[in-house]
């Protein structure tokens, strides 16, 4: 009987460090050798996606050529700009590489084999469309002695506490001073 090789991940790492621990978060989960692939880009990034289709237009020479054959059994993306690799990815690999992208593709969900998301990108449901509640970076360790920092500080206080986690302004969800200010008039009414 054959020995199966352990299949091979591509983890594409743009200039959002959190994107790039989401993916690695979630390639850490698959059985499988990790390659992280750091992607620099050009002013062409700029261009819609649907403009730079799959291709390597957006990259810099240095990225263009870390991506070469073999080519992986799957690619790992987050955000806009990988996109267009991701999918030249999976064309010079005569469809053989699976894509799974993060948050919100600015391209069409056909073009990936799934799309993680979630829900403040409003993407429409589709087979191939998972939207999850929450990011799954899991804590580092500095993280938890944060955790048990404020839960001493929080312990005496009545229960149930109430959380609020805000993200980046990003659309299509937009945060100023009046949206915060709503929201902590909510928050109080809900107190």
């Amino acid at each position: 009987m054959l020995k199966q090789s352990k299949k091979v991940i591509w983890v594409l790492q743009g200039i959002h460090p959190g994107d790039n621990a989401q993916a690695r978060a979630l390639a850490s989960r698959i059985d499988g050798e990790v390659i992280c692939k750091d992607l620099k880009f050009n002013r062409l990034y700029r261009l819609p996606n649907l403009v730079l289709g799959a291709s390597t237009l957006s990259l810099n020479a240095i990225s263009r050529q870390g991506l070469l054959p073999p080519w992986p059994d799957l690619v790992i993306a987050t955000g806009k700009r990988s996109v267009p690799a991701a999918r030249w990815i999976k064309r010079q690999a005569r469809g053989q590489t699976r894509i799974v992208q993060l948050g919100r593709p600015c391209a069409p969900l056909s073009a990936f084999d799934l799309v993680i998301t979630t829900p403040q990108y409003g993407l429409p449901s589709a087979a191939n469309v998972i939207e999850v509640p929450l990011p799954f970076v899991m804590p580092r360790k500095e993280d938890l002695t944060e955790q048990e920092f404020w839960r001493a500080k929080w312990a005496g206080l009545r229960r149930p506490l109430i959380a609020v986690a805000i993200g980046n302004a990003k659309p299509p969800l937009m945060i100023g001073q009046r949206e915060t200010r709503l929201l902590g008039r909510q928050l109080n009414q809900l107190a």
